[in-house]
């Protein structure tokens, strides 16, 4: 895929006016720094920052005084982050765009430093021989796992594969090796003092299934000369490869000074989809940063779909790597903003405004395979919409179908005549079904269909590239719409309506009714002479079918159930299909 707008660096900030941090003088430093070098090759092209919280700012505007500094372990889990108070039996819980943040004190839990997971519950490394196992959905304590003779879980990170598959904890200690232990305790499995492993001062970790070659252990050191380093242990080969990264270059780029580290946590969940590392570096007020991993690793396609994890008034093109702008301008005019003034589902939205938004969704300039697309968008009374599908990720290469939503309640777009109705100020679904194998695509709105065609209608190519999102498509007194939900995933292709001989017949409008009706319908037959008719449902099964050369065709539809059906006149050159509702 072509990813070349991900490496795009933004931050998504959880409230204004972060400023410039300090460095904290609770921040938990190794008492025995080393000499070591960064290793070569540090700053790998894949470390691009992804999104970061301002978790300390979050934490002084919203809860007690004090409680923004030492901040050490992360996780995230159940979208929800998490992250420990140095030393201290306060756990902080907070939404996934790190508001609405609240104090857990969970009895018998104290003196956290990390925190991991094991997709379940958390495991909280206490520095010492203890590491609690904790439920995050109840805020309870589950047990006490026990460690003997270990050199303590400063760093502890969970290991799926470890101990034959039993699972297991990478435990770290500043200046005392690296060690492995069973998923429920005892002594160490395996030991690897710091000569040996060439990296000291070692205070977070994560486990890393995701890289190729891996699986590894990310060693988040307080090693010099940063204090901020990731370092990359490559567990089958026993060796810290030479991929590392110095996580205070994300700290000037967010206008914070150097910072040194604190916990690690791998994750595609807290950035929706996109493989990254998060890290929590001890500053004041403490920073989180998501890394990506592995360039064009997914979870799966888009961030975050229904918009809920960004902040109200941010930038669409700051906060989801899947989303750029025409220009590759995001954070300018041109990008779309998070919006609170409508939601399909939960709060946030996505609002297109004034004639200078001009937003792309990427989907990966994809050549083969079918795939579902979509939205659901809200025009409002007095407002319309514009946007456009094309074959690329570089704008303005060519365009598969435009469409308008026009204010007063009329869909066109340009691969037909075709239109439809749709209902403004509610929620629309929208939907593409495109089959790139078989070059042909499908466009439906709120269940029923507009148009269906060859992918390649205009002599392009099988390639899907973007939607560009313009609201000023010259179709209306208002540009102002809103989109929410957005879908792209492998699909299947809907039975559409009649026949499948879709590109060699014209497509004509006809008259139909009354509509909704109850006994019969009138079909005003635009084709002339001989039609067939058909009435299917939405999936293409057939409840009536006959023919005529009237020009006006009397239909009973008093035996069919009430529902939504669809009429289609057509003969060896011509068709037509209307919607139909039976009360």
């Amino acid at each position: 895929m072509n990813r070349i707008y991900y490496l795009l660096i933004f931050c998504l900030v959880a409230f204004v006016g972060m400023g410039t941090a300090t460095a904290s003088s609770h921040s938990e430093s190794d008492p025995n720094p080393s000499n070591h070098p960064a290793i070569a090759g540090s700053k790998a092209a894949q470390f691009d920052l992804v999104k970061s919280w301002a978790i300390g700012d979050s934490l002084a505007a919203n809860l007690v005084p004090g409680s923004a500094v030492s901040l050490t372990g992360v996780c995230y889990i159940h979208d929800k982050l998490w992250i420990s108070k140095w030393n201290s039996d306060t756990l902080y819980k907070m939404d996934c765009d790190g508001s609405n943040p609240e104090i857990v004190l969970i009895p018998g839990v104290a003196a956290v430093r990390s925190i991991t997971t094991d997709g379940t519950n958390l495991f909280m490394g206490a520095a010492g021989q203890s590491i609690y196992e904790v439920d995050p959905v109840n805020n309870s304590l589950v047990q006490t796992i026990a460690l003997s003779g270990t050199i303590g879980a400063r760093m502890c990170a969970y290991d799926p594969n470890a101990d034959g598959g039993a699972g297991g904890f990478w435990l770290g200690n500043f200046s005392n090796g690296l060690q492995l232990v069973a998923k429920t305790g005892g002594a160490p499995i395996f030991s690897k003092t710091d000569a040996e492993l060439g990296v000291a001062g070692l205070y977070g970790g994560t486990v890393d299934t995701i890289s190729p070659g891996g699986p590894y252990v990310w060693l988040y050191a307080q090693d010099l000369p940063t204090d901020n380093t990731l370092f990359q242990y490559d567990i089958a080969n026993d060796t810290v490869t030479s991929v590392s990264f110095d996580v205070n270059t994300h700290m000037a780029t967010l206008g914070s000074i150097d910072g040194i580290a604190g916990g690690a946590h791998v994750s595609f969940d807290a950035t929706r989809g996109v493989a990254t590392i998060l890290t929590m570096t001890q500053v004041t007020p403490g920073i989180v940063t998501a890394s990506e991993l592995v360039p064009g690793i997914y979870g799966a396609p888009g961030d975050d779909p229904h918009f809920d994890c960004y902040l109200d008034g941010s930038y669409v093109g700051l906060s989801d790597v899947n989303w750029d702008t025409w220009s590759g301008a995001p954070g300018t005019g041109e990008d779309a903003m998070i919006s609170t003034d409508f939601a399909s589902s939960g709060d946030n939205s996505i609002r297109f405004e004034d004639a200078t938004t001009d937003a792309l969704y990427l989907m990966g300039d994809v050549t083969t395979g079918v795939w579902e697309v979509g939205m659901s968008l809200y025009v409002e009374s007095g407002q319309s919409a514009y946007f456009n599908i094309q074959e690329t990720e570089v704008a303005g290469t060519r365009w598969v179908i435009e469409t308008n939503f026009d204010d007063g309640g009329t869909l066109t777009q340009t691969i037909s005549s075709d239109t439809v109705a749709y209902a403004q100020d509610a929620w629309v679904d929208v939907r593409f079904y495109i089959d790139l194998d078989n070059d042909s695509i499908q466009y439906w709105v709120g269940g029923v269909p507009v148009v269906a065609s060859s992918y390649t209608h205009n002599g392009g190519v099988t390639s899907l590239g973007s939607f560009d999102f313009f609201p000023d498509g010259g179709n209306g007194p208002g540009i102002r719409y809103y989109v929410d939900d957005m879908v792209y995933m492998a699909g299947t292709m809907p039975v559409w309506p009649g026949t499948t001989d879709l590109k060699s017949r014209a497509q004509v409008k006809f008259a139909m009714y009354p509509n909704p009706a109850t006994s019969e319908v009138n079909i005003e037959n635009a084709i002339k002479g001989y039609v067939d008719v058909k009435v299917m449902d939405v999936v293409g099964k057939t409840y009536k079918s006959s023919s005529s050369n009237e020009s006006t065709i009397r239909l009973d539809v008093s035996d069919l159930e009430s529902g939504v059906y669809f009429v289609e006149i057509s003969n060896a050159n011509q068709r037509g299909i209307q919607k139909l509702v039976i009360e």
